[in-house]
């Protein structure tokens, strides 16, 4: 009698992996919202007991984007997928997946049909490079296909904590190797299995570092790449200082890289992001004098009180997440700030490989109306052969446009939900630019 519940549990468990094996595989489709439709496929399959997965999701160039938090109850998979979380059912015949969103409204339906799997267009293997006492862990995504470009572009990171797998890093590197290219990526100092720290380094630290990778993939791929850097945000100054301490780079990519000074871009990105919210220009005004008063007190400690004073009015006006409010007498930001007085105007000066400049048209960090046209001014004064300053409109500062209402209600087909997508032409841009080394 005692043996049965065993049995009984035995078979439940080999009843639900059974039930939840049925939903691996390749499944391809789109997601629905009110007759609007983006296109994605799907890729499930088991580990162990569990199901593990990724989606990709074309028009927004997201590729390898992980499903999570896997569970299967009665008939129905539930996961968390990039636009929150869904559940499917499985129809067989035609073999489908049909679901729903949980959170949405109006909802997003997914229907998904049973695919051969797509052909691998990338293989990867990781290597270190070394700079001083720091080791630099990375990956190198090479294409499958035939015949790929001699190209290899290293990404250089922007600001924050950055792993190598990190999505807009992953992305960015997947979206190239589908087009041909040889991508690098790294682990920032101290962060993943890169060592040092990145707390204390500065903009020119990292500049280091990110030769260290050039250099290294140059001597490991040899010289029938073209080499060159692709730096995004902070990553676009770190790259055009790179550029001024190498000799063996080819080419220089600043994705939403900014022209103006650290402390410029810092008052651009407080000033366009309250015009955008919809503020007042006097709220704008006051915002921005505290700004400028942030940057004195960098290199003049003796304005601490009218600093805490006008932080105390910054949080009155209910901007806290837009200004800084939080600095304290020797903090670690402050000496961050001092550090990296940077203003990238020289080292554009000093260009002699081309350049391509991506910038976004509603991009708030980086606006293109402060930072175009002093672009172009000073590579037309450099020594690069050519170069190219491309704004993509409605785009921010991930290059990607929002997803909208378009017509303003939901009347399809006179209005209907306009996805998010990447920047139309980015790529196109990119390989142009690229292409042109060549001629």
């Amino acid at each position: 009698m005692k043996i049965y519940p065993l049995i009984l549990l035995y078979f439940f468990i080999t009843l639900n992996l059974h039930a939840q094996s049925s939903f691996t595989g390749t499944w391809k489709g789109a997601f629905n919202r009110e007759g609007s439709v983006q296109l994605t496929e799907f890729t499930i399959s088991t580990n162990g007991d569990s199901l593990i997965g990724y989606h990709d999701i074309p028009e927004r160039e997201l590729y390898r984007e992980p499903l999570r938090n896997f569970s299967f109850k009665d008939d129905t998979l539930f996961f968390r997928s990039r636009y929150g979380p869904f559940w499917v059912i499985k129809d067989s015949n035609p073999e489908q997946l049909l679901g729903m969103s949980v959170r949405w409204n109006p909802k997003i339906k997914l229907h998904l049909k049973k695919s051969s799997p797509a052909d691998q267009y990338f293989t990867s293997e990781n290597f270190t490079a070394q700079n001083g006492n720091i080791t630099l862990a990375g990956k190198i995504y090479k294409p499958a296909i035939k015949p790929a470009k001699n190209k290899l572009i290293v990404l250089v990171h922007g600001s924050g904590p950055v792993v190598k797998d990190d999505r807009y890093y992953r992305t960015e590197a997947l979206a190239l190797v589908k087009r041909g290219y040889y991508v690098a990526v790294y682990d920032k100092r101290g962060n993943g299995s890169s060592t040092g720290s990145m707390q204390g380094s500065t903009l020119f630290d990292f500049a280091d570092d990110a030769v260290s990778v050039l250099h290294t993939l140059g001597q490991l791929y040899g010289e029938q790449f073209a080499l060159g850097f692709l730096g995004i945000s902070q990553g676009g100054w770190v790259s055009t200082i790179a550029s001024t301490k190498t000799d063996r780079h080819d080419f220089l990519i600043l994705n939403v890289g900014p022209s103006v000074s650290l402390f410029q871009q810092e008052i651009d990105r407080v000033q366009f992001t309250l015009q955008q919210n919809g503020y007042d220009a006097d709220v704008v005004h006051q915002a921005i004098e505290h700004v400028k008063l942030m940057f004195k007190l960098v290199d003049d400690s003796s304005l601490w009180s009218r600093y805490i004073e006008s932080s105390k009015k910054m949080e009155e006006l209910g901007l806290r997440e837009i200004v800084n409010t939080a600095l304290e007498k020797n903090d670690r930001h402050v000496s961050w700030w001092r550090a990296n007085q940077y203003n990238p105007r020289k080292d554009l000066l000093k260009q002699e490989v081309p350049v391509l400049s991506l910038l976004g048209g509603s991009d708030p960090l980086v606006p293109p109306e402060t930072n175009k046209k002093l672009m172009k001014s000073l590579l037309d004064k450099s020594h690069a052969p050519f170069y190219e300053v491309v704004v993509f409109e409605g785009a921010y500062h991930n290059l990607q446009v929002f997803g909208t209402l378009k017509g303003g209600a939901w009347n399809w087909p006179s209005g209907y939900w306009a996805w998010q997508h990447k920047a139309k032409g980015l790529y196109h841009t990119i390989d142009h630019f690229l292409d042109r080394l060549e001629q």
